[in-house]
């Protein structure tokens, strides 16, 4: 499969806000922080608590590009609008990769913005450096469990994959179960995702 996104496909003003799944694959550190740095932004300004799961010196390097839009992340950090969670102890804190308890602590999560009085939860995560710890397969259904629970609950995901990290069969599949997706800097719609796409990953 083949994704042609060029920059006159980019919607990204009113896909990145107003979207509940997005899935963007980077081949360089350069493009990973510019699409995550729009993300966090759009939600910080609509009040929105974002919790950013990803490793210490990818979040060093989101702080400081949001600091460069006069955001005061110290703030943010001190309100709990902005919380930072490593990889590993959103999918193995305590154990193996299992679903249902990742689900549960996202689940958590996001029902304790709701309860601290945020609007939704905001999260980018990118386990790129830990896919070779769970079966592929494990991971795809993760992506489609999570696609639903953001259809449903008052969540928002960016879900930031490294393709120098995933294979290209599984950069395939897990752009299925995201209805919007970029690769290297342009985003757009995908004509890829839909209800069949489990079925056929």
């Amino acid at each position: 499969m083949d994704l042609h996104i060029t920059d006159d496909a980019v919607e990204s003003e009113n896909l990145i806000p107003n979207s509940n799944h997005l899935c963007w694959v980077f081949d360089n550190d350069e493009d990973r922080v510019s699409v995550i740095k729009p993300f966090v932004l759009a939600h910080l300004f609509q009040r929105h608590r974002c919790l950013l799961v990803l490793p210490k010196e990818t979040v060093d390097e989101v702080f400081a590009a949001i600091g460069e839009e006069d955001f005061n992340i110290e703030s943010a950090m001190k309100s709990g609008q902005l919380q930072v969670m490593e990889p590993v102890d959103l999918f193995f804190a305590g154990g193996p990769f299992d679903i249902d308890v990742i689900l549960h602590r996202m689940q958590s999560a996001w029902g304790a913005a709701i309860s601290d009085g945020w609007e939704r939860l905001a999260v980018v995560s990118d386990p790129s450096k830990l896919l070779g710890r769970a079966d592929e397969r494990d991971w795809l259904a993760l992506e489609f469990r999570t696609d639903f629970e953001c259809m449903t609950q008052p969540c928002s995901m960016l879900c930031v994959y490294d393709a120098r990290e995933a294979s290209g069969s599984f950069i395939t599949q897990v752009i299925k179960a995201h209805p919007v997706v970029g690769l290297g800097r342009g985003l757009a719609r995908n004509p890829f995702y839909g209800p069949q796409a489990q079925e056929t990953s």
